[in-house]
């Protein structure tokens, strides 16, 4: 997983390691959160910052965008 992290530029993130607040979590519907597997974690710059479980899926990205309002930055789940 470091090589394609490495290879595509997309953040890592350990969800042990951070505190998601009730307001970021609800900024994804529960339905759109659960059929991409994936989880609203921070707004910065005005960018919704996800951990998802696939980063590359342009159609969970694109539905999220909509969703939401916000242009959507990508990062993967570790343990």
């Amino acid at each position: 997983m470091e090589a394609v992290k490495g290879q595509l530029g997309i953040a890592s993130i350990n969800l042990e390691n951070i505190n998601v607040s009730g307001e970021i979590i609800t900024i994804v519907p529960e339905g759109v959160a659960r059929k991409y597997e994936l989880l609203p974690v921070d707004i910065i710059n005005g960018q919704l910052l996800v951990v998802m479980a696939d980063p590359l899926n342009y159609f969970a990205i694109e539905e999220v965008k909509i969703a939401t309002g916000y242009v959507i930055k990508t990062a993967i789940a570790v343990r």
